[in-house]
């Protein structure tokens, strides 16, 4: 939708993932016009059983990272697979 400007991945359980929001309120009102979209295509849903379950932070570093380099020179703690993702995380022992 546009306002709030979010994506939402419904899956074929019932559920849906809302993202893209930038505040609590707008979550909350962005899966609120899914539920209706949903309704107006016909299906019998429901706005039930809204959470949050997770926040995403962004930032500029304002250079550039060489991916490949970062992965190998840290492989412990990355992995890297070119045109697919960058994952870096915190190794549990």
């Amino acid at each position: 939708i546009r306002d709030p400007k979010t994506t939402a991945l419904i899956f074929a359980s019932g559920k849906m993932a809302v993202m893209g929001v930038k505040s609590k309120d707008d979550s909350r009102l962005a899966s609120c016009k899914y539920a209706h979209i949903m309704q107006k295509l016909g299906f019998d849903a429901k706005f039930a059983e809204f959470k949050i379950q997770n926040i995403v932070g962004s930032c500029d570093v304002k250079f550039t990272i060489c991916l490949e380099g970062l992965a190998y020179s840290h492989g412990q703690f990355s992995s890297y697979e070119p045109g697919v993702i960058f994952e870096c995380y915190r190794k549990t022992e």
